[in-house]
């Protein structure tokens, strides 16, 4: 069934500055891999998005590894300054992160991985993911962080297509899928569930929990055959992997490696799940209400922080409008002024902050509502993604009209 999610593709925006900065100009000349600019691009993006890249070491190395680890630095500053790749070759990436250790080096893979796939050739970046967590000499904690990444690893309008893909191998793939087929959309993501399941057993982390966590309210918003007992026991299983992902966290984040590790890269992706999972909780039981609330602020004072970066802003768009979904569902017209402020900066046009809606929410909403208009079922068979677009519209006007301007409704 459709996840609390984020298109993490397209979605991501394609443009980034910094403080007071034009827009950057990304030139690219010598690339050998598919859809090579899109790739520099999103490989910037990526770091826009996540707010951290990765980290050079900080071994001890041979002065002529020394030399090589300086001009990674530099790349890294290039990075974050202005993401000007205009001097740097994808060639000299991919150089530079063999020359790291094997800990560091996989986990680049697994990044570069990712950014392959999202830039539209997944079959080339799922498999650098894949080699990863198959590779037993690289560290249980690593493999498990692989697999989140692996979730997201699809480029804009091809979901499906990159599951089908990671789960046409044998393996732990097959075993995953079970009796599942690649036909089937719900069969994927369950495998992709019995994945996240797999990487839990080999080492524990916070953003798999919170994934577990999502994929069991999943069940609850849009499984209408469960039963009492079977809704008691996926609230209980959500709210136990949530408690559990909350305090790995705590854990993680006071990790003197914490910075620029692959940790850090889905901590905020983390919390957008997280706060998915707590209003889907607050609609069955009120007393997640105040939580879901915190939820929302702590977010968007992160997300305060990094307002002239894309990555960032693509995010706080998905944020906004499933804390405004929940909104609409349990208090209605009562909140209606509320969500209106919530949603209003989704609509903007102009700027960084346009771009990112472009290429997030609103093919985010193309997405989830053509989707129920190709399966010709009732409003009662949507998903609830689709469900959540409508009930916005129902107490925002601005938001209904936007929906009709893009043909939606």
């Amino acid at each position: 069934m459709p996840m609390c999610r984020l298109n993490l593709t397209l979605e991501i925006v394609q443009v980034v500055t910094t403080p007071g900065a034009t827009p950057a100009v990304f030139r690219f000349n010598t690339m050998n891999l598919t859809n090579g600019k899109s790739l520099i691009i999103m490989l910037a993006i990526l770091v826009g998005l996540i707010g951290t890249f990765f980290a050079v070491g900080h071994y001890v190395v041979s002065s002529s590894k020394q030399k090589t680890l300086e001009k990674s630095g530099a790349l890294m500053a290039d990075m974050w300054k202005d993401f000007d790749f205009e001097s740097t070759t994808l060639a000299e990436y991919e150089a530079l992160s063999q020359s790291l250790d094997a800990h560091t080096r996989a986990q680049q893979q697994v990044r570069l991985g990712f950014v392959q796939s999202v830039s539209g050739d997944y079959q080339t970046g799922i498999l650098q993911i894949k080699r990863v967590i198959a590779d037993e000499s690289v560290s249980a904690e690593t493999r498990a962080l692989a697999v989140g990444y692996l979730h997201l690893a699809h480029p804009a309008g091809d979901h499906m297509g990159a599951l089908q893909f990671i789960f046409k191998d044998d393996g732990i793939y097959k075993e995953a899928l079970g009796e599942g087929t690649l036909e089937s959309m719900p069969d994927l993501e369950k495998g992709m569930n019995g994945l996240f399941k797999m990487a839990d057993s080999w080492y524990e982390t916070s953003f798999i929990k919170y994934m577990l966590a999502s994929q069991a309210d999943n069940e609850l918003l849009d499984n209408k055959t469960l039963s009492p007992e079977q809704k008691k026991a996926h609230i209980t299983a959500t709210a136990e992997y949530l408690l559990a992902g909350d305090a790995l966290r705590r854990s993680e984040i006071v990790q003197s490696d914490f910075r620029r590790s692959l940790y850090e890269s889905l901590s905020t992706l983390g919390l957008h799940y997280r706060l998915c999972v707590l209003a889907m909780l607050a609609r069955f039981d009120p007393n997640y209400q105040s939580q879901v609330d915190a939820a929302y602020q702590q977010l968007m004072q992160l997300y305060g922080l990094h307002k002239d970066n894309g990555g960032f802003l693509s995010i706080e768009g998905y944020s906004r409008f499933y804390y405004a979904a929940y909104l609409a569902d349990v208090f209605g017209a009562a909140r209606a002024t509320e969500i209106k402020e919530i949603m209003a900066p989704t609509f903007d046009k102009d700027g960084l902050q346009g771009k990112a809606n472009d290429f997030g929410t609103e093919s985010f909403y193309i997405y989830e509502l053509s989707r129920h208009k190709n399966m010709h079922g009732s409003p009662s068979d949507m998903g609830h993604n689709a469900r959540f677009i409508l009930s916005i519209a129902k107490v925002d006007p601005t938001f209904n009209v936007f929906l009709v301007s893009k043909g939606l409704k």
